[in-house]
């Protein structure tokens, strides 16, 4: 399956391929899953699956493998999400490391505001990461100090 899709990428839009390009393909095989649900939850679907596949194979968890299997059976053709996350690794690949994901987000209006749900720039996200204190950093640079650091995630 893959290969194909790899193939394809290359064949429809020859070695040029514009990110708008990728993101259309994408949200029409992503609309594809189920004609019955709002693009935006089978989106949310899609995270959750690709999310659960690759923890458990580190965790071997049963509720994630539940949580997959209750998600899945949602849909008349599975395979898609497979199709859909070698898409992402094949255009991952291809971007070399990039916003991939809140481009799609954006472009493909899976935003919900009304839920309070906004994107992030890139920029702000890894300034936000660079910045951020962790808690055995915290207790390796306050041993010799008085001093209380408190970090809030914005």
């Amino acid at each position: 399956m893959v290969k194909n899709i790899k193939n394809s990428r290359h064949g429809n839009f020859g070695k040029v391929r514009k990110m708008a390009d990728f993101i259309k393909e994408f949200t029409q095989k992503l609309q594809n899953a189920n004609y019955g649900m709002h693009h935006r939850d089978i989106f949310s679907d899609f995270l959750t699956l690709s999310a659960n596949a690759f923890a458990n194979i580190i965790y071997k968890d049963e509720e994630l493998e539940k949580e997959y299997l209750d998600i899945i059976s949602k849909y008349k053709n599975p395979s898609i999400f497979s199709e859909l996350l070698a898409m992402i690794a094949n255009e991952f690949e291809r971007e070399n490391f990039q916003d991939l994901m809140g481009k799609i987000y954006m472009q493909g209006n899976f935003g919900n505001s009304n839920a309070g749900q906004f994107f992030t720039p890139f920029h702000v996200s890894d300034m936000m990461a660079q910045i951020t204190i962790y808690e055995d950093d915290l207790k390796k640079k306050s041993k010799n100090t008085d001093i209380s650091l408190y970090v809030i995630p914005a």
